[in-house]
């Protein structure tokens, strides 16, 4: 029995548990900062015996953390570490302890985790089990490199092949992002990385999920970066040096072609007069405590915004009288243009079917109605147009809703008629609804964390209130 074993033991759960209890706390990936009364306990643990080529074991904790009412799970891989390593956290028992997912050979044991079948039995009777999606395995030449950027995830690179995501906080199912990637990739989809495998805390249909393996693409390029520096070239009256915009409308068909892959295969649903009272009731709750901070904002815009609120709830409330509202569908939850590659060639991939992290699991798995996600690319365009040059003039304002047209165009020459209202008012509405409620939420967002970007989300609020106006008045 290795020093791992022993600590996977019941009887060392107790000492195991304090060292986690002051170390989860503080990373970023940690869910509940602001609490200050936390208490945590070990629910199970498993060891991932460590592969071929440098892996090594990993000690899998699933550490439940209860704060005020809540109560999360977080999945905590840790290795054996050397006392000097820059990845130790604390000693156990004699064993010094660090995180799997600032360790090369870590990263390579849960990698090779998600391409194995054979499942890994758990302390308390569950299992850790690999399912793959393609038949291949790791190369000696796939070295592992973490990622320094993920925030609510842990990430790694694997010999520029391959993409790991370890999920932290761990719902009561399947992540999203495992869930659709993997019918995308079933469906032959080519706009989405290729699912290669994952790993999942449980054998049936509904285990949560640890990790996510997908197929890597090192030429892709950031599509917010480019959209920022076009916007900044525009901005200086300078040609864009990407033309982002130029393949706007083949990104809105890549989205509608998406919608309907995930209509076809997992089924989309006429929206009841209910769903529809129950959302205009959730945006309008969001807009009432969002207004209860922008009253005290000195922003001209923010002002306009309060000055104008009722017919912000009057939009909103349009939505609980839509004769037809589409359907609902799953969808991606959390669609931007830090979502999306760009490749070479021009062609798109959309990464990251999460959902929006800090909304409850149950919720990023509902069905929700399309323009959710289109909303999302609209707000999008707006931020890129403004991120760093500022309140767009009149050149960088009609790039940004030339991009809007060009998506929503593209979008709708694709995705099935049925996923959208028939008719073009009921249409409309639907949008402005979907794109005030982001707007909002954003305006909210910025007044607690980056006042001085206050005015993004509040002219998009204004202009949606114009347009509306202006299709009334023709």
């Amino acid at each position: 029995m290795t020093a791992l074993d022993q600590l996977a033991e019941p009887t060392a759960w107790a000492d195991l548990g304090a060292l986690l209890h002051e170390w989860v706390p503080r990373q970023r990936w940690f869910g509940a900062k602001a609490s200050v009364d936390i208490a945590t306990e070990i629910v199970d643990t498993a060891v991932l015996p460590g592969t071929g080529h440098g892996g090594v074991d990993v000690l899998v904790v699933l550490l439940a953390v209860e704060h005020g009412t809540e109560r999360d799970h977080y999945h905590v891989p840790l290795v054996a570490a050397e006392d000097d390593a820059e990845r130790a956290i604390g000693a156990c028992r004699q064993v010094t302890l660090g995180d799997a997912c600032a360790d090369p050979a870590g990263a390579r044991t849960l990698a090779a985790a998600t391409l194995r079948t054979r499942a890994q039995p758990t302390t308390v009777g569950s299992a850790l089990d690999g399912r793959p999606l393609i038949e291949q395995e790791l190369s000696p030449a796939d070295l592992p490199r973490w990622i320094d950027a993920e925030q609510s995830n842990s990430a790694a690179v694997l010999g520029e092949r391959w993409f790991l995501k370890v999920f932290r906080r761990v719902g009561d199912g399947p992540n999203p992002d495992v869930e659709l990637t993997a019918v995308l990739t079933e469906a032959g989809q080519d706009t989405v990385p290729t699912q290669a495998g994952s790993l999942a805390w449980g054998t049936g249909e509904e285990a949560p999920s640890l990790a996510l393996l997908t197929v890597y693409m090192p030429d892709a390029a950031d599509a917010w970066e480019q959209a920022v520096a076009d916007a900044q070239a525009i901005a200086r009256g300078a040609e864009p040096p990407h033309g982002i915009a130029e393949d706007i409308a083949d990104l809105g068909g890549v989205v509608g072609e998406l919608h309907a892959t995930l209509a076809d295969r997992l089924g989309a649903h006429p929206v009841g007069p209910e769903t529809l009272a129950l959302w205009a009731h959730g945006m309008e709750s969001q807009l009432e405590r969002v207004l209860s901070d922008a009253r005290a904002s000195a922003d001209p815009l923010v002002a306009e915004v309060v000055s104008r609120s009722e017919e912000v709830r009057g939009h909103l409330r349009a939505l609980s009288t839509l004769g037809d509202a589409g359907r609902t569908l799953r969808i991606h939850g959390d669609l931007h243009l830090g979502q999306l590659l760009r490749r070479l060639d021009g062609g798109w991939l959309v990464l990251d079917f999460e959902g929006e992290p800090a909304r409850p699991l149950e919720q990023r798995r509902r069905p929700q109605s399309a323009m959710r996600d289109v909303a999302g690319m609209l707000r999008s365009f707006d931020y890129a147009a403004a991120f760093q040059a500022g309140e767009p003039g009149p050149t960088l304002a009609a790039w940004r809703d030339r991009m809007a047209a060009a998506f929503l165009t593209g979008y709708e020459a694709i995705a099935p008629a049925t996923l959208l209202p028939v008719d073009p008012a009921d249409r409309s509405a639907l949008r402005a609804a979907f794109t005030l409620d982001k707007a909002v939420y954003e305006l909210g967002y910025e007044l607690n964390n980056r006042p001085d970007w206050v005015s993004i989300p509040a002219g998009g609020i204004l202009r949606v209130l114009r347009g509306a106006a202006a299709e009334v008045s023709r």
